[in-house]
């Protein structure tokens, strides 16, 4: 195989359609018919794999486990100044925000490609050249950031201190041979695993099930798959309908990745009504113990973080049942999964599909969430009963007793 040909490209259509009535609400309650098909574009992103082994070559075991052999050939060419740099875009990005360093930069960096900084390379050569051009330019990144749904002020402040380290470890990424172990060691298996997927993408269409549950349209009807050698363990959602997989993960994995990264984020925060549903969900001793006591390199190290993940995996997981590619074993998944802090998904789980059920279809997952709240399906006895019964008592170990409805 020419390690110099360009990437395998491959785009599939899909022709199915999901469809359900429509309630005219603030919040629509049920989803109104999406004849949209998926479109899969499937590629290799060798600029993207840089930015999740800045990560490895911070030092963390949390990510070293997964790539021992290519930490070790990297870290022995580095200088102790060049090594200093990835530990201090580590700590800056994950030890003092909470964060994750391969999701932090892949929001930049692809609010950069879409905001006019110009393309990530298809190629490992220039990939490097094209991730200094957008670290050096943080006026227009920021402004291509600010206009997507992921805008923090803390984040940018934190990638904004992390960002000459950041230059410093990918000029070391370049001078210690990145481009050329790429091409040689990663791309290989990388197209091996692209053509193998096509079959089975082509046969879920995901779009329709997506835009059922979240209530609007996704920007684009086409997903885009970064398949990466460095991802482990992370699928991770980067600007516009794109996301970043393992080359490791099997092909059902992809799918479910493809459902979740497209629904975040799930609803908007900035909506009274969610706002006052999260806090509620957060202020649940349940709730509030998995936020406060977990390891921390899972994520999710806020309220509002954790719960938008829980409502997104619980979605996922209804979607993945409805395109026939749904764990065996749910519940036994959410006890060890992120070591079982997940309990909020499972009883998410166990009320949306109550409440399908009863629809005859997909409902609108905001309305839902605001509706459960209030009811109190989802805090106190009834969050704590529902949890119970469906992962086992061991699920509320280490949590306050619950609080009454």
């Amino acid at each position: 195989m020419n390690p110099r040909r360009p990437p395998v490209l491959l785009v599939f259509a899909l022709a199915l359609a999901a469809a359900a009535p429509a309630v005219a609400r603030a919040l629509p309650a049920q989803a109104a018919p999406s004849p949209r098909a998926t479109e899969w574009e499937v590629s290799a992103a060798p600029a993207y794999d840089a930015l999740c082994l800045v990560g490895v070559l911070g030092g963390d075991p949390f990510y070293v486990r997964y790539f021992e052999e290519t930490y070790r050939r990297f870290d022995a060419r580095f200088t102790a100044a060049e090594r200093d740099a990835f530990r201090a875009v580590k700590r800056i990005l994950k030890d003092e925000t909470a964060g994750i360093v391969s999701a932090r930069l892949g929001l930049v960096f692809s609010a950069a490609e879409a905001g006019g900084l110009g393309a990530a390379p298809a190629r490992a050569r220039g990939s490097i050249a094209w991730l200094l051009r957008v670290a050096r330019d943080p006026v227009r990144a920021r402004a291509a950031l600010a206009r997507t749904p992921y805008w923090s002020e803390e984040g940018w402040a934190a990638y904004a201190r992390a960002r000459p380290h950041l230059v410093r470890a990918l000029q070391a990424l370049g001078r210690a041979g990145f481009e050329d172990f790429w091409e040689r060691q990663a791309r290989p298996r990388i197209e091996r695993r692209i053509a193998e997927l096509a079959p089975f993408l082509r046969a879920h269409d995901v779009v329709p099930a997506v835009e059922a549950r979240l209530g609007k349209p996704l920007p684009s009807r086409r997903i885009t798959v970064h398949v990466l050698a460095f991802a482990r363990p992370h699928g991770i959602r980067i600007v516009g309908t794109r996301f970043l997989a393992d080359v490791t993960f099997a092909s059902d994995v992809m799918v479910r990745n493809a459902i979740h990264e497209m629904m975040h984020p799930p609803y908007d925060a900035s909506r009274p009504e969610l706002a006052r549903a999260v806090a509620a969900l957060g202020a649940d001793p349940l709730v509030r113990a998995r936020v406060e006591h977990h390891d921390r390199s899972f994520g999710y190290n806020t309220v509002e973080g954790y719960v938008e993940e829980d409502v997104v995996e619980a979605m996922e997981a209804v979607i993945a049942d409805q395109l026939g590619v749904g764990r065996a074993d749910q519940a036994g998944y959410w006890r060890t999964h992120d070591d079982g802090m997940h309990v909020l998904a499972a009883a998410l789980y166990v009320e949306l599909r109550r409440a399908e059920a009863a629809a005859g279809g997909p409902v609108v997952v905001p309305a839902f969430l605001v509706d459960a709240v209030r009811r109190g399906d989802l805090t106190g006895e009834r969050l704590a009963r529902t949890v119970e019964a469906f992962l086992g008592p061991g699920a509320l170990a280490g949590a306050a007793a619950p609080a009454g409805r």
